[in-house]
C-alpha cells in the first residue's frame, strides 16, 4: 500500500471525536486507507445486498449483530443508519467508535449534519498526490513562507517521466499491480454511472450521460459553458448545470472560480473546470498514450490537476 499522507491526521481525529467520515470519489482508497489504520475495528461494507437490506429494513438489528468498534463503507446507500449511529455514540460516550466511508458528498452531508452534528469529523481523501507516487515524506500543509518552501525543498523528488504519470492518473489500484489501464477506466466509467450517477439522479440515457463526460473532459481547464455543452450533448442547459453538480459533489471535478475583491462579481462570473484525475480525463478524451497526450492540446491543461 502506498502511504497516504492524510493518514497521521486520521488517526488524530479518530482519537478526538466518536465518529470520523472520509469522503471522495470511487475508487481513491478510502476503505483502503479506514483498514490499515483500523486495526481491531470489524469491516462492513454496503456494497453487499444482504448487510444493506439488514440496515435499511433493521437498522437497530445490524447494531445488535456488529457490535464493537467498526468501519462502515458506503454509507450513502444506507440514510437510514444515522440516527442510530447518534444513539449509539451518545449512549457509549467514546472516541473513536465508527469509521465511515462514502462516494457522494452531498447525500452523505446532508445526513451528517442533521444527525450528527458535533460528534464527527469529515475528511475529504483525493487520488494518490505526486508525492504519495513518489514516496516523498514531507507531508506539512502548504504555509507560503520562507522557512516552508526550504523545509519542502529538502525533500523533493524528480519523476522520470512526468507524463507517464499524467496520463496513468491517480487512482492507486493502477501503482498497486499490473492493470490494463484503458480496461480500468472504462470499467471505472460504467460503475460510475450504474452505482453512483443512478442514486443521485435519473438519466434516460447513459449514453447521453457518457458523452457529456467527454465534453467535459475535453474542456478540463478551460471557462464551462453550459450552453455549448448542451448543444453538443443535445440536452437542455439545466440538465448540463444538473450534471455538472453531480460530477462535482461525486469528486470528479473541480469549480475554480474567479478571484475578485468584490463577493458579487466573484459569485457570478464563471468559474473554471478542471478533471481531478488526469487519468479519467485522458482515457474519456481518447489521449491513450503518454505521447500523444503530451503532443495534444490538453497537454497544458492536464499539468495543472497535479499541482
Amino acid at each position: 500500500m502506498i502511504s497516504r499522507q492524510m493518514q497521521s491526521l486520521l488517526k488524530r481525529l479518530v482519537a478526538q471525536f466518536p465518529a470520523v467520515l472520509v469522503t471522495g470519489a470511487r475508487q481513491v482508497g478510502k476503505s483502503t486507507l479506514l483498514q490499515h489504520i483500523g486495526e481491531g475495528y470489524q469491516y462492513i461494507t454496503f456494497d453487499d445486498p444482504m448487510l444493506l437490506e439488514l440496515a435499511k429494513q433493521e437498522a437497530r438489528l445490524f447494531f445488535l449483530n456488529h457490535q464493537g468498534k467498526l468501519i462502515l463503507d458506503e454509507v450513502q446507500y444506507v440514510p437510514e443508519i444515522f440516527a442510530l449511529l447518534k444513539l449509539e455514540i451518545d449512549k457509549k460516550q467514546q472516541n473513536g467508535l465508527f469509521l465511515l466511508s462514502g462516494s457522494q458528498a452531498f447525500e452523505l452531508m446532508q445526513n451528517v449534519s442533521e444527525t450528527l452534528a458535533g460528534r464527527i469529523a469529515i475528511l475529504k481523501l483525493q487520488g494518490l498526490s505526486l508525492r504519495e507516487i513518489l514516496g516523498v515524506k514531507f507531508d506539512q500543509p502548504f504555509l507560503p513562507t520562507t522557512d516552508y518552501l526550504l523545509a519542502r525543498e529538502q525533500e523533493l523528488k524528480s519523476p522520470e517521466n512526468i507524463w507517464q504519470l499524467i496520463h496513468k492518473g491517480d487512482m492507486p489500484r493502477l501503482y498497486a499491480q499490473e492493470v490494463d489501464w484503458e480496461i480500468y477506466y472504462r470499467s471505472y466509467v460504467a460503475t460510475y454511472i450504474e452505482r453512483d450517477v443512478r442514486q443521485l439522479t435519473n438519466i434516460a440515457s447513459t449514453t447521453d450521460f457518457t458523452r457529456f463526460m467527454v465534453s467535459i473532459a475535453s474542456r478540463s481547464g478551460e471557462l464551462l459553458n453550459y450552453s455549448n455543452i448542451a448543444q453538443e450533448v443535445g440536452v437542455s442547459n439545466e440538465t448540463i448545470k444538473r450534471w455538472v453538480a453531480i460530477l462535482q459533489t461525486s469528486g470528479i471535478i473541480y469549480l475554480l472560480q474567479p478571484y475578485h475583491n468584490n463577493h458579487l462579481k466573484r459569485a457570478i462570473k464563471t468559474p473554471k473546470v478542471y478533471f481531478l484525475d488526469t487519468g479519467l480525463m485522458a482515457y474519456l478524451t481518447k489521449w491513450l498514450t503518454p505521447k500523444l497526450l503530451l503532443k495534444g492540446q490538453k497537454a497544458g491543461s492536464s499539468l495543472k490537476p497535479l499541482w
